[in-house]
C-alpha cells in the first residue's frame, strides 16, 4: 500500500493540469460513501454496516480478478443483482466528484500514459512478500507492466507446513472477532505454561479496527 501511494504522488505531481488527479479515499472515507449509497436503497436493509464492509471486500476482489461491470452484473442471485447497481452507483459517485478509492488505486496507476511511455519507471527489482496466488489477474497484469519497463520480479517463498483447517460461520460479522480471541486463549490455557505463538489472521484489517 505504502508502495502504490508512492506511485500515486508521484504520479500526480508529473500530470498535466488539464488532466485533475483524483482525491484518493481512505477506508472510512470509502466506507462513508458506501453507507450513503447503500442508504438510499427502496427497501429497508438490516445490518447496514455489515453491508458496507462486504461491499467494500467484493469491490476489491472484482479489482483483483479483474472482473467488467457486465460480469458483476451477470450474477444469479437477487443478492449479486443488489450489489450490482449499489457498485454503479458508487462508481457513479467516484467519476462525478473525481475521486479514487484503494482497491480501484492500482488499475489508475497502471493507465497513465506516463508510465505506459517510460517516463515514470518501476523500480529495477520488486519483492513481493505474502501474496498466496501468483495467478491473480491483477497481480499477472502488475508483474507485466513492471517486467515491460525493465523490472525484475521476485516473490518470497515459505516452506509448507502441515495444519488442519476448520470453517466456522456465524450469523453477524463482528461475532466472529470473539470467537478468535476466545480460541486463542483456550490454545494458551492447554499449552501447560509451556510458550506457544498464536496468530490471528484478519483480511482488511485496517477497515476491521474500530471493530476490534
Amino acid at each position: 500500500d505504502a508502495w502504490l501511494q508512492q506511485l500515486f504522488e508521484s504520479l500526480s505531481l508529473l500530470l498535466p493540469a488539464d488532466n485533475p488527479v483524483p482525491r484518493l479515499l481512505t477506508p472510512r472515507q470509502s466506507a462513508l460513501l458506501w453507507r450513503q449509497v447503500i442508504g438510499q436503497d427502496d427497501d429497508p436493509l438490516p445490518d447496514v454496516e455489515g453491508l458496507v464492509q462486504l461491499a467494500q471486500q467484493a469491490r476489491a476482489l472484482a479489482f483483483r480478478w479483474r472482473w467488467t461491470a457486465a460480469q458483476l452484473a451477470g450474477g444469479f442471485t437477487p443478492e449479486h443483482a443488489r450489489f450490482a447497481h449499489w457498485h454503479d452507483l458508487y462508481q457513479a459517485r467516484l467519476r462525478q466528484e473525481n475521486l479514487l478509492d484503494q482497491p480501484g488505486l492500482l488499475q489508475w496507476i497502471l493507465e497513465q500514459p506516463l508510465l505506459q511511455r517510460g517516463e515514470l519507471t518501476f523500480p529495477r527489482t520488486i519483492f513481493l512478500h505474502g501474496f498466496n496466488d501468483h495467478s491473480e489477474p491483477q497481480l499477472l497484469h502488475l508483474m507485466q507492466c513492471a517486467q515491460r519497463s525493465g523490472s525484475n520480479i521476485t516473490f518470497s517463498q515459505l516452506p509448507p507446513r502441515s495444519a488442519q483447517c476448520h470453517s466456522v460461520a456465524f450469523a453477524q460479522l463482528g461475532e466472529q472477532f470473539g470467537a478468535a480471541v476466545n480460541w486463542a486463549l483456550a490454545r494458551r490455557a492447554t499449552a501447560a505454561g509451556q510458550p506457544v505463538r498464536i496468530g490471528i489472521v484478519i483480511p482488511n484489517l485496517q477497515n476491521k479496527r474500530a471493530d476490534l
